[in-house]
């Protein structure tokens, strides 16, 4: 298929990067040009660095750190260790190979070059052929009111971990600044024919260029049809704080929200599968695909749909305009209730199997996942070690917890921690450590659920759970006959307690258990329902008319969806509310 001559990408830094990459490989060298947010730069030790415009120039180069998302690869770190004993400033990182970039832009800014002529200097060096220019040669700089006052972007994003809570952001320099003559005539080229807003958040990394004036203006006269791609799935940022600054700042957030920011620009709004619902603005197409990309070859192929969609050309296979009836992967969507139906339990467990691999590989630093016990993810649990998904999976940095365990020794048949030894442990290299097994010898049940309790907060830190930070990236759950789920039972005492993360329960069998609590299994980013087999069914039709069970009153803080069986799930879709599973979040990508 042909490729349009010339493309534009607005983009920051990370996020945007990734499919700014892709469609560098999938276009002509040179049809590419990349318009970068310049809010987030800012002097320090001397320096003027330039976060997005390097992250571009890194990415696009091949030399970018595939760890950590930002710097270069195979990084040293003398400078930082040699300033650290002299008690100098290293809450902001800067890597021996890319402080030379930083020294080298500094030196030429000084000798009266534009920061345009030094990026297109950098990537000519770099042997790239797209096109890279900041959104102005002047000082724009991004800053955010908090309880604190007004914080630059990197004290809040770098030195503050995003913690404060932001109540407006400002843009300091945009009024008086002027966009680079080459952004505003590769604008207007006749030539082009795609403009596309990478899904970079729009409050920090996009909302900096549209500011910059004659912007705005030239898109809105840009003959070429121009496409965003959200950075909102299911409620939450693909990475970075979008989703905690829309919050604050009393905006939702949503693929529809971001949408509505772009709203007399975009003509074409491509979401993630699961936000097909999304409302657009008049006149604007929606398309819906698979957005979460990880590989090189998923950010080619998310390239090829968005430059496919904004032709309106025939869809690849990766996108296409969205109908309510569309299957997804090889489940269904029922109604607007946070569902998928597979054929049966194995094509349920390797479609989790897939979603929690690419889950636990594609988030950075130490993970918490919180297990099922039961019959139906013993097979995700076997799929998890198999040669398909084992490899995929940073085994060193996944911590795994139990949602609820029976109390047994940890050798018998019936506990939950057995199952997952012999699936997982026995086959992967799991450090010992990263393994917070239930207490169950040596105590009674209420002595272990406190040292369960315990374990927990040792393992969080001394801070209390947030939406931002909470326990647990992953809980995985399972639905009993009863409507209980981990091990909160009917009238179980467990069902009220409040103020610790770990339980004791007396169940109907001879043998007490131990439970997470609600507080503690809401406090996770991602919540997974697994519920397989006609046993089920009538007890999830139940569940779906929102009946008062124990699964009923759970409600996660981050996203949470359900995966079922055709034997378990209703008949039909209008068997399931748009009021299903009440309060939830939209689901996750599966």
């Amino acid at each position: 298929m042909s490729r349009p001559a010339s493309v534009v990408a607005l983009t920051g830094g990370i996020g945007g990067a990734k499919l700014a990459l892709g469609l560098q490989r999938v276009l002509e060298a040179g049809q590419l040009t990349a318009i970068c947010n310049t809010g987030d730069d800012f002097r320090h030790l001397g320096l003027d660095i330039s976060p997005d415009i390097d992250t571009i120039l890194y990415t696009l180069s091949g030399l970018s750190d595939p760890e950590r998302g930002w710097g270069r690869r195979e990084e040293t770190w003398s400078f930082m260790a040699a300033l650290e004993e002299f008690g100098g400033e290293t809450w902001f990182r800067l890597g021996d190979k890319d402080l030379a970039t930083h020294v080298e832009r500094t030196r030429r800014l000084g000798d009266g070059e534009t920061l345009s002529s030094v990026t297109d200097s950098f990537r000519r060096r770099l042997g790239l052929a797209t096109r890279i220019l900041p959104m102005s040669d002047d000082v724009v700089r991004t800053r955010l009111l908090t309880a604190d006052g007004w914080l630059d972007f990197q004290d809040y994003f770098v030195r503050q971990r995003c913690r404060p809570a932001v109540t407006e952001i400002a843009f300091a320099g945009a009024e008086t600044a002027k966009p680079p003559p080459k952004a505003l005539a590769v604008l207007s080229d006749p030539e082009l024919r795609a403009v596309i807003i990478c899904p970079s958040n729009p409050l920090i990394s996009i909302e900096p260029i549209l500011a910059v004036p004659g912007i705005r203006e030239a898109l809105a006269s840009c003959a070429a049809p121009i496409v965003g791609v959200s950075p909102i799935i299911g409620g939450q940022a693909v990475r970075g704080p979008t989703a905690k600054l829309m919050r604050e700042l009393g905006l939702d957030s949503s693929a529809t929200a971001v949408a509505q920011r772009y709203a007399n620009i975009i003509d074409a709004w491509v979401v993630d599968r699961v936000d097909m619902e999304t409302t657009v603005p008049a006149g604007v197409d929606l398309g819906g695909g698979r957005i979460m990309k990880k590989s090189l070859e998923d950010r080619e192929r998310l390239a090829s749909a968005v430059l496919d969609f904004a032709q309106r050309k025939a869809p690849s296979g990766e996108f296409r305009r969205w109908q309510p009836a569309d299957a997804i992967d090889d489940g269904l969507q029922l109604g607007s209730a946070n569902v998928q139906v597979y054929p049966d339990a194995d094509a349920l467990a390797r479609a989790a199997a897939g979603w929690l691999s690419d889950r636990l590989s594609s988030t950075e630093g130490k993970l918490a996942v919180a297990l099922s016990g039961g019959s139906t993810p013993k097979r995700l649990y076997e799929l998890l070690a198999g040669e398909d998904y084992r490899d995929r999976i940073p085994w060193e940095r996944v911590h795994w917890f139990w949602g609820d365990e029976r109390f047994v020794p940890p050798d018998d048949p019936r506990s939950n921690f057995s199952m997952f030894e012999a699936a997982v442990l026995s086959n992967v290299p799991v450090p010992k450590e990263n393994v917070h097994a239930v207490p169950t010898v040596g105590l009674t049940p209420e002595a272990a659920a406190d040292a369960y309790a315990q374990e927990l907060q040792r393992f969080h830190g001394d801070s209390s759970p947030t939406a931002e930070d909470p326990l647990f990236d992953v809980v995985l759950l399972g639905l009993g006959d009863d409507g209980h789920t981990a091990s909160l039972f009917p009238g179980s005492a467990a069902l009220e307690e409040q103020s610790s993360w770990a339980s004791a329960v007396n169940s109907d069998e001879a043998v007490p258990r131990i439970t997470l609590t609600y507080p503690a299994l809401e406090s996770c980013r991602d919540c997974v329902f697994l519920v397989t087999g006609s046993a089920k069914k009538a007890i999830l039709s139940a569940v779906f008319r929102n009946e008062e069970y124990p699964v009923t009153r759970l409600r996660p803080l981050g996203r949470c969806a359900w995966l079922v069986d055709r034997h378990a799930a209703p008949d039909c879709a209008e068997s399931v509310p748009t009021s299903a599973v009440a309060g939830f979040p939209r689901s996750i990508q599966t």
